[in-house]
């Protein structure tokens, strides 16, 4: 009675698997993604001035010949 022998796996092991490596990994995604999006931000606002909170700084019209230089702001 030596026939062929075949590995059975627990349904139940896998199951139990999948139920903690899926929810595991949406947490490590979630996180990766916060962070993410926390250092766009972050850069975001040390390229902008203060002051500015986004909008672009208006165009000073052009000096006219001969005229001083506008102190420096």
């Amino acid at each position: 009675m030596s026939g062929p022998t075949a590995l059975a796996t627990d349904g139940l092991s896998l199951v139990a698997t999948a139920g903690f490596s899926v929810p595991a990994a949406l947490l490590v995604a979630g996180v990766v993604a916060a962070v993410v999006r926390d250092r766009r931000l972050a850069a975001r606002e040390r390229e902008t001035p203060d002051g500015a909170h986004g909008r672009p700084e208006p165009l000073s019209p052009p000096r006219a010949p001969g005229a001083p230089p506008r102190p420096p702001r």
